[in-house]
């Protein structure tokens, strides 16, 4: 009877020390969770981010000459920051808007902060449609090596008013896709990458003496790119407009006024016979190629706001 006493008395002093320790771990956990919760409540509602969005504003105009304008930039759950406007506006274009986004938001990532990296995911409306990226800095202090994926779906290039002095004429329809690139943040020129475009319900000027149509319309334009350091490839382009279809590789040599890059770009296109004009009694022989469906090379040449289109 004694011995079972005993034990009686190590088992209840046994459960009473594991419900001490439990009473201690849940009152550290709570003490963690309130800590986090006062830091949160800190750091999303009583961060200065008036002086972040004039210190990133700053950074924008110095390093790349670029004007960046941030609208009303706040916390919001889970942690991310949100914004109401977001543009990008090349100081050399007369103020007009690179980029214009109507809302969205910037979100970190904590894992790869683990392996020593700098990670974040960010989504904008804009133009209709929407952008969605990710952008991971590797290691996180480095500016030097950056990884940049962007997606973009039914961006209505009509809407952009700054489209037409970029390009210097006017282009319409709804454009998606998506690109991912490497390179350096401290020189834009450096990036790489590749990447694919869509573009649908389009419209594009164009001029040529043979042809009746001073616009593409209903154009569609698949295409894969590939960029370095400046020099854009296009390949496996395939188009289709009233009258027209084709396909179109080569080079496009990339300036920093968008509108002087230089084209080198060739392909196939069948014609409908309706849209020529060869002038009375000429190149009857073209005429009948074309009535019979074949497939006649051109050529793109010269800068992207006066390309010279060759046919034949």
């Amino acid at each position: 009877m004694q011995v079972s006493f005993q034990n009686l008395k190590r088992r209840i002093h046994f459960e009473n020390s594991v419900d001490a320790k439990r009473a201690a771990t849940l009152r550290l956990l709570f003490y963690l969770l309130f800590v986090l919760i006062f830091t949160g409540v800190l750091v999303f509602y009583k961060f200065p981010y008036e002086s972040l969005e004039n210190r990133l504003e700053a950074l924008f105009t110095e390093r790349w000459g670029l004007k960046l304008d941030v609208v009303n930039l706040r916390p919001a759950l889970p942690p991310k920051l949100r914004f109401n406007q977001f543009s990008l506006r090349a100081l050399d274009y007369g103020g007009q808007p690179v980029f214009h986004a109507t809302g969205g938001y910037l979100r970190p990532r904590i894992l790869p902060v683990f392996w020593g990296k700098l990670a974040a995911t960010f989504q904008a409306e804009a133009y209709g449609g929407s952008l969605n990226g990710d952008i991971l800095l590797k290691p996180l202090d480095d500016a030097r090596s950056c990884n940049l994926r962007l997606s973009w779906q039914a961006i209505q290039l009509e809407r952009h008013p700054g489209l037409r002095l970029l390009l210097e004429r006017q282009l319409s329809g709804e454009l998606s896709g998506e690109l991912e690139l490497d390179g350096s943040l401290q020189e834009l020129a450096s990036f790489s990458g590749m990447g694919t475009l869509r573009l649908i319900k389009g419209s594009c000027p164009i001029e040529h003496p043979y042809l009746k149509v001073k616009t593409l319309d209903g154009l569609e334009v698949s295409a894969a790119f590939k960029l370095d350091r400046g020099e854009l490839e296009i390949t496996g382009c395939r188009f289709q407009a009233q009258g027209i279809q084709g396909t179109l590789d080569g080079i496009v040599q990339l300036q920093s006024r968008l509108h002087e890059s230089v084209l080198d770009l060739a392909g196939q296109c069948q014609i409908d016979p309706a849209l020529l004009d060869f002038g009375a009694g000429s190149n009857r022989g073209l005429v009948v190629l074309l009535n019979k469906n074949t497939s006649l090379p051109f050529r793109l040449r010269g800068a992207l706001a006066a390309p010279r289109l060759s046919l034949f």
